[in-house]
């Protein structure tokens, strides 16, 4: 009774930690797919599969699966990890997933708004729309990932000056705080608080996974102009 949503967080932890048994998970994942396209966590499998592989072939059979299925609560996830996907792949926004979303939150109530939708949205299509949205997610939630899409897509004054405060709230938070740190420094290179917070980050986690990104913005916030 417990396998599809066993499934849905298997697949990705697997894709995360446990990269010996992937292609296992995902053999199972996927055999268990077809011959369950209408169950109700289907979508959620689904986008765990696509997210994990981001390959071709799995976008196109999620895609698939959505047209026949979006009256599926759980379909949104589909579209959502497909602009995502392309967003961390940097590929081309896919057109049908960007024009799906769309239509799905115009036709939710600003608090009704999936803040995951919205934020991979604003990283594959950025407009008047989608920053609005966002600005209004991370305005109600005050989701730290919503604001660095923000940051990489569409940086203004505001935004900036949210960064900064949530740095200071980041303190220390492994995961969060380098990609907040990179995000202001891509929006702003010598914001003062991100290149203090970043040398100090960089001398408590030499080995973190955000070192190769970080370290160059922080050299070149240092050198000067010729």
């Amino acid at each position: 009774d417990h396998l599809s949503s066993a499934l849905e967080r298997l697949v990705p932890a697997a894709a995360e930690s446990h990269r010996a048994i992937l292609s296992r998970v995902l053999s199972f994942a996927r055999a268990w797919l077809k011959k369950n396209p209408d169950h109700e966590v289907a979508g959620r499998v689904y986008a765990s599969v696509l997210s994990a592989t981001g390959s071709k072939l799995d976008i196109g059979r999620a895609k698939q699966w959505h047209k026949g299925h979006q009256a599926s609560p759980d379909a949104w996830y589909v579209i959502s990890d497909i602009l995502n996907s392309g967003f961390w792949l940097n590929t081309k926004p896919d057109e049908y997933s960007v024009k799906e979303a769309q239509l799905l939150l115009r036709a939710e109530t600003a608090t009704a708004r999936k803040a995951r939708l919205v934020g991979t949205l604003l990283g594959a299509h950025t407009d008047e729309e989608s920053i609005a949205w966002a600005k209004e997610a991370y305005a109600r939630d005050r989701t730290p990932w919503i604001l660095m899409r923000l940051l990489l897509r569409a940086p203004d004054t505001e935004t900036i000056a949210e960064a900064e405060a949530a740095l200071e709230r980041l303190k220390d938070h492994e995961e969060l705080e380098p990609e907040m740190i990179y995000s202001v420094l891509r929006a702003d290179p010598k914001n003062k608080v991100a290149l203090r917070r970043g040398r100090v980050w960089l001398k408590r986690s030499p080995e973190n996974k955000w070192i190769k990104a970080v370290t160059p913005l922080i050299r070149s916030a240092g050198k000067k102009k010729a």
